[in-house]
């Protein structure tokens, strides 16, 4: 299960009022209210979100996480 929830610097950005409409943004107002979620529930939340979205947000240090766990 991989799981994730905004750096700091993503809660600040999850505030801003002027973010386009764009996959990205989406997934940044959904952990901005959830405060963790699964990757599972991005995706069925947001469905306009990628893997490849949750990779071009770790890689720019705005959301944590994505490691595998076993349940």
């Amino acid at each position: 299960m991989e799981i994730y929830r905004l750096s700091s610097r993503g809660e600040e950005l999850a505030h801003s009022f002027r973010s386009p409409r764009t996959p990205e943004w989406a997934v940044i107002h959904f952990l901005g209210k959830r405060n963790v979620a699964t990757k599972e529930t991005i995706f069925e939340y947001v469905p306009s979100a990628s893997s490849s979205t949750l990779a071009k947000l770790r890689l720019k240090g705005i959301i944590i996480g994505g490691s595998s766990v076993n349940v």
